[in-house]
């Protein structure tokens, strides 16, 4: 093989393998740590199947998501996913959602059937959100929007604040404002998509879903009772203060005051002597009386 052909082939193994952003600087890079995305409520028939395998199990609150869960809800079930960034998604009944993948520089998911609602912050510098439908893919940042899926596939975005980039599997983009909705067919795509106004009932963004506390963005969750640090004795039960008597047993009669008891009164009397008393201690201390 001649020195260019060789050197020609060796360029396109290398570029086979190698990322694009290695190569030419621009692409996304590999997962950098955790997606960062937890599992923060449930309600009704919700299961996940984790990436790692297994089949689908009840999904429990306050559990974390990693790229390649799948979840799956039922009829008046519901999940709300909240990100690090204070982005929340929520799953409405009779939906499968996904985490597609993730980077540093952005979170993909895909919603295959079922309704998303999305309320994503918008927060310099940090990664940008990417919703997949089998009709066509949506850039989200800093925007509260809606997207129903077909069992079809066709695909419609509602958006109540922001912007929305939509571009189907063609290539064709449309973008709409708030207020606004488009609608992605099965068969054609964006190519004929017309971008209306929301109808009245959708006229105004949803609430975001209640924050649980201790979920990313949220209110903390209140301190542990103060304790012994570990590996540290706990303190002893309080006692006397230095140079202080110790407190009397339980049951004996306090001591007397300082100084002794006050004299009596005038005119009181002592009780009379026992005489049974008195004889007995008499014939005790005088045994050789006749």
């Amino acid at each position: 093989m001649k020195p260019l052909a060789r050197a020609l082939a060796l360029t396109l193994s290398l570029a086979l393998v190698t990322p694009s952003y290695a190569l030419f600087g621009w692409g996304d890079k590999p997962a950098e740590g955790p997606l960062g995305a937890v599992l923060a409520d449930v309600s009704g028939p919700v299961t996940v199947k984790r990436a790692a395998g297994g089949d689908f199990a009840a999904a429990a609150s306050q559990t974390q998501l990693d790229t390649g869960d799948t979840l799956k809800t039922g009829s008046g079930g519901r999940a709300v996913v909240v990100f690090l960034d204070g982005s929340k998604m929520q799953i409405t009944g009779n939906s499968t959602f996904a985490v597609a993948g993730h980077s540093a520089k952005k979170v993909s998911v895909k919603i295959d059937v079922g309704t998303l609602q999305f309320w994503i912050k918008k927060v310099a510098g940090r990664r940008r959100y990417e919703m997949r439908t089998p009709t066509a893919v949506a850039a989200v940042r800093g925007t509260v929007g809606e997207i129903d899926v077909a069992v079809d596939g066709s695909s419609n975005f509602s958006l109540f604040e922001g912007s929305l980039g939509i571009t189907d599997s063609r290539g064709v983009e449309v973008r709409i404002e708030g207020n606004q909705q488009v609608a992605s067919d099965t068969g054609k795509g964006l190519s004929e998509a017309k971008v209306q106004a929301l109808p009245p009932a959708k006229a105004g963004p949803p609430p975001p879903p209640p924050v649980v506390p201790g979920e990313p963005g949220g209110p903390k969750l209140p301190p542990p009772p103060p304790g012994p640090k570990q590996g540290m004795l706990p303190p002893p039960p309080p006692g006397p203060k230095p140079g202080m008597p110790p407190p009397p047993p339980p049951g004996a009669l306090p001591p007397p005051p300082e100084g002794g008891f006050p004299p009596p009164p005038d005119g009181f009397l002592p009780p009379p002597p026992n005489p049974t008393q008195d004889t007995k201690v008499t014939n005790e201390v005088s045994p050789s009386s006749p």
